[in-house]
């Protein structure tokens, strides 16, 4: 593989998107996970799957955006791919059902805008035959083929709260036939694409706890319904739930989990984690990594804990350590005091009851369902996944260790490198 000798600024911006890549940038900066889980659904979708419903589960910034943006590469010559993300969200402030088929209207019209005049104007004359905001006067709706959205918002009074949750019962009353819409426009899009359509519904994971469940647990039939493939992205939790089985029956499971790096014994980088992320290294910031000796790179990769976006953050903070420095190279001293920061930051927001529920995380690394979720949002436990398993935990090296540094002091003693 070619080493670009990257200058720090190029570097810093190849890191700055962290792990979200776009379409156009899969090529240049795209390295095959090793569990190969994207390459499974592709698959599954070229084997004439072509009504197959997935739940695309896995922490925060693991990386499911980027696999997406690969399998649309995958798949794009055989699909119609539609994208619903949070561009798609807006006035969204419950993800429940009726809401939710309001996103994904604006997605499938988006969509036909840029497929062909002919297809949006079909998509919108369905949609305004089914939705009269006449029948909601006292609030100022305003409709467009984009969707509804509120005119105004409304103040946190009882009585506000009160015509709100009206609002929200006589949306209630379109479930049925927005439900028609979507389907309509699916088969629209199918017939003139001449081609099935896959649905990608990214960022779900981003909404709270609850809401996230509901939609899934509770719509769950509605979700699973449209006729076409479609892949929603979940947080891994949800798939651990006692609902799984429910959801296993309409659902087809793929879980993107972290990275793991290390035999559980010997504590060395494994054979398919480590060279997966010193692969992303090389691609991203060049000879500024080859350069560095490789007992620094392993150190580096293993302080990642095997979560893609904070290894990409933390070669954006070594970089900006190098960058003031005469040589405009990474050091032992700017992993040192990156590391340092980084540490100090996570003690900043964990208590001693956090502390000792890590410590307890560390010692059984077993799921456990009084696991506080605040924990897991901000990164101090990492999810992972086997599949003998199931899902297990980790702490997260940077968020525990009482000087992170201590470890490499140690290799250097021994003179010991990691495999």
């Amino acid at each position: 593989m070619k080493v670009n000798n990257f200058t720090i600024e190029q570097a810093l911006e190849n890191v700055g998107s962290l792990a979200e890549q776009t379409a156009h940038q899969v090529d240049d900066k795209y390295v095959k996970r090793p569990d190969e889980q994207i390459e499974r659904i592709a698959r599954i979708l070229s084997d004439r799957s072509y009504q197959q419903k997935f739940l695309l589960a896995g922490q925060d910034g693991c990386g499911k955006t980027t696999e997406l943006n690969r399998l649309e590469e995958l798949v794009s010559d055989q699909y119609t791919v539609v994208r619903c993300d949070h561009r798609h969200f807006h006035n969204l402030n419950h993800a429940e059902d009726i809401e939710f088929l309001f996103v994904l209207l604006r997605a499938f019209i988006s969509a036909a805008k840029e497929i062909s005049p002919e297809i949006q104007d079909k998509i919108a004359k369905a949609f305004k035959k089914v939705f009269d905001p006449s029948r909601i006067p006292e609030v100022g709706l305003k409709m467009s083929i984009l969707g509804i959205t509120l005119s105004k918002k409304l103040a946190p009074k009882k009585e506000d709260i009160r015509r709100e949750a009206s609002i929200r019962e006589e949306f209630g009353m379109f479930r049925s036939e927005l439900n028609s819409v979507v389907h309509k426009a699916i088969e629209v899009i199918k017939i003139y694409k001449e081609k099935p359509v896959l649905l990608i519904v990214d960022d779900l994971e981003k909404f709270q706890y609850k809401q996230v469940f509901n939609l899934m647990t509770e719509n769950y039939q509605i979700l699973s319904s449209f006729p076409c493939a479609v892949v929603y992205t979940v947080p891994l939790w949800i798939l651990f739930e006692d609902e799984r089985s429910k959801l296993e029956e309409v659902f087809h499971p793929i879980n993107l989990s972290n990275i793991p790096l290390f035999d559980k014994k010997d504590k060395i980088i494994k054979k398919k984690g480590g060279p997966f992320f010193h692969k992303i290294a090389k691609l991203r910031i060049g000879k500024l990594w080859t350069d560095l000796e490789k007992l620094l790179q392993d150190y580096v990769v293993m302080s990642s804990g095997g979560h893609l976006r904070q290894f990409l953050s933390l070669l954006r903070s070594l970089l900006l350590e190098a960058y003031d420095s005469p040589d405009k190279k990474i050091e032992k001293e700017h992993i040192k005091r990156s590391f340092m920061q980084i540490t100090t930051n996570f003690r900043r927001i964990l208590n001693p009851e956090d502390r000792d529920m890590l410590e307890n995380v560390r010692k059984t690394r077993e799921y456990n369902y009084s696991l506080d979720r605040r924990l897991l949002q901000n990164f101090s436990v990492l999810e992972y996944w086997h599949p003998d398993l199931g899902t297990w935990y980790d702490v997260n090296p940077m968020a525990l260790s009482d000087h992170p540094f201590n470890f490499l002091e140690k290799l250097n003693k021994k003179d010991k490198t990691l495999a």
